[in-house]
């Protein structure tokens, strides 16, 4: 009787032992199915959660943090779409711009943050470099020529250079093959004929590739293609300044801001891409009578509203001798795949080394250094805005 009783008390404790096993594997397997959960879970929606929290990217009651509604992955992006909670907008996740960039591995060049139908859209780009179209932004005629180059990367407004103000008069736009000069000049030039009416364009298209989209605008007043005759076209620049300064002399005024608006010219503003086909040749070579009428506009010409333009892909010391240099207040310097490049442009061997390309570069000018990122522009938007801008059969 006993070994019976012995025998019940061993199957009871085996049934007692397995029914505690039983539950504590249910217990294991769901803890261990949830932990898998939420991390499957963490790979969504919940990781965004710290960065919210850390960054306190959510209204008073800190319940309502953005929603990840939707992502997409390609080759060259990585699209986030959130919810912006009530008591929020797109505002907040601008300011935490930097902090989102870290989360998400990338620096401040790759991300960009916008309002997409009310909902926060953030992308980020892995190629080498975030692109802002000239066609996603209103610009205006303003009673200054603010002529507007890109974004900039530190606060993220539109770069604008003012070629009628004292210390930034003239251009010069530098970097090599690649680097976004041609795309820089198309951005200006665009600008001037959308809104511009006040300026006349003297164009030199040495390499005849870069602007012959522009030669039919109302605004262009000289196009000439090549080189062959770029002397002329210079020299009628130069007599043109010597008639303003003529009238200024007969106004009797010393600069043309000192007149009423009544009696005031257009601005002109002379382009040259490429300056490096004309061989400075110290002063004595075949092109030495181009640089010195060159010089003349550049030293004479901000009185009487004529600002220069240069654009060239071979910035050293044999094409841009410092003399030079000096009579452009304002560089645009892209990238440089050289040291020396990068010295005779800023001053700084590694600063235009170290760019992306593509129209990343820097604004150098008196008043500050601009670190900012050049518009894009569809080839369609600058016909269009040319066509809309011709000249009349009487102005040809």
């Amino acid at each position: 009787m006993e070994d019976v009783k012995k025998d019940d008390n061993i199957i009871g404790t085996l049934v007692n032992s397995l029914i505690d096993s039983g539950f504590m594997v249910g217990k294991l397997s769901w803890k261990f199915t949830k932990w898998c959960f939420d991390g499957w879970v963490n790979l969504e929606k919940p990781k965004f959660n710290i960065l919210f929290e850390e960054t306190k990217l959510y209204n008073s009651n800190k319940k309502n943090k953005p929603i990840l509604k939707k992502e997409n992955h390609t080759n060259k992006t990585d699209v986030y779409i959130f919810t912006i909670p009530t008591g929020l907008s797109i505002l907040d996740f601008t300011k935490r711009k930097e902090q989102i960039a870290q989360f998400l591995h990338t620096d401040l060049q790759h991300i960009k943050i916008e309002n997409k139908n009310n909902l926060a859209c953030i992308t980020v780009y892995k190629d080498d470099a975030i692109e802002y179209f000239y066609e996603d932004y209103q610009f205006q005629m303003t009673k200054d020529i603010q002529i507007p180059l890109g974004i900039n990367l530190e606060n993220w407004n539109v770069v604008y250079w003012n070629p009628n103000e004292t210390n930034s008069c003239h251009l010069l736009i530098a970097g090599n093959t690649g680097a976004g000069k041609s795309t820089l000049v198309y951005i200006i030039l665009t600008y001037i004929i959308q809104y511009r009416d006040d300026v006349d364009l003297y164009l030199q298209d040495v390499k005849k590739v870069d602007m012959p989209y522009f030669v039919d605008a109302k605004q262009v007043v000289r196009y000439n293609p090549g080189k062959d005759y770029a002397d002329e076209t210079i020299a009628a620049l130069v007599d043109e300044m010597n008639a303003r300064y003529d009238y200024l002399t007969e106004k009797k005024v010393r600069s043309m801001s000192e007149l009423k608006p009544k009696d005031r010219l257009n601005s002109i503003i002379y382009v040259v891409e490429e300056l490096a086909v004309f061989k400075y040749g110290n002063g004595k070579g075949k092109d030495a009578k181009f640089f010195e009428k060159l010089r003349l506009i550049l030293e004479q010409g901000r009185a009487v509203n004529i600002t220069v333009i240069c654009i060239t892909q071979s910035p050293y010391s044999s094409t841009l001798p410092g003399e030079w240099k000096a009579n452009f207040p304002c560089i645009v310097g892209l990238k440089t795949r050289t040291q020396e490049a990068s010295k005779v442009i800023t001053g700084d061997y590694e600063l235009l080394t170290n760019l992306r390309g593509r129209g990343h570069g820097y604004l150098l000018s008196p008043q500050k250094d601009i670190e900012f990122q050049a518009f894009n522009i569809k080839l369609d938007t600058i016909k269009k805005i040319v066509e809309k801008n011709k000249k009349t059969d009487s102005e040809k």
